[in-house]
């Protein structure tokens, strides 16, 4: 299991690997914006798969006369939850100012994001810049709250 965002960042800059970035206020204030948008995002997907899902349940009751509210109900009830929750969590991360900006080096890249030196076993994806890196590019690592964001400055 993965241990927290907080802490690996701590202990990767302790290690040297990671070594905080003074950003511009463009850069910054581009990268809560993207991060602000994005949560918000979250939320009609999620809402469109909970009515799809609903849509499924009533016709296999109708149809079917199946009965499967257990997990399905929940599923339709949490995911749109979780997405409000995302929404406010941003929100709140960003008026707390709990977000910071360090250079690190892509080690690798895997089929769910970027690895970064000293911040392995967390994933990052690319937000502001370019969209592929090769490993031994330097980078700007942004975190926001437990979400790890690579920004190039080209």
């Amino acid at each position: 299991m993965a241990s927290d965002v907080k802490f690996t960042v701590k202990d990767a800059i302790g290690k040297q690997y990671l070594t905080p970035a003074a950003v511009s206020d463009e850069i910054r204030d581009e990268f809560l914006k993207k991060c602000r948008s994005s949560s918000w995002k979250l939320l009609p997907v999620s809402i469109i798969v909970s009515a799809i899902v609903i849509a499924v349940m009533c016709l296999l009751i109708y149809f079917l006369r199946l009965f499967v509210f257990s997990v399905l109900g929940l599923f339709c009830i949490f995911f749109p939850a979780f997405a409000v929750y995302n929404i406010f969590a941003t929100a709140k991360a960003i008026k707390k100012e709990d977000y910071e900006f360090l250079w690190g080096e892509v080690v690798g890249k895997t089929d769910s994001g970027y690895k970064i030196r000293g911040l392995e076993e967390h994933n990052a994806h690319p937000l502001i810049g370019k969209k592929e890196y090769n490993p031994g590019d330097r980078v700007i690592v942004g975190r926001l709250n437990d979400d790890l964001n690579l920004i190039s400055e080209s």
